[in-house]
């Protein structure tokens, strides 16, 4: 159970907080939102330009390509 003096405690560092620096109050847009192939490592071997294209479509405009290659898909 919170006491008035805890209460009173946390309203204050918080409002020092705030004082101190303001620009934490304001979420900041998120710019760059991507997928990592891994993620889709059973269906890409299938498809890749097909998935990779779901992908697009899906809005992603970001993928990354760790532990995926060229050579897995093509077995060179």
């Amino acid at each position: 159970m919170t006491t008035r003096r805890t209460f009173l405690t946390q309203a204050g560092l918080l409002s020092a907080g705030v004082m101190i620096a303001p620009h934490l109050l304001y979420a900041k847009p998120i710019k760059n939102v991507g997928l990592q192939l891994y993620s889709l490592r059973d269906q890409l071997p299938k498809d890749v330009s097909g998935v990779i294209a779901k992908v697009a479509a899906a809005g992603y405009k970001e993928v990354e390509p760790y532990g995926y290659s060229k050579k897995a898909v093509s077995g060179d």
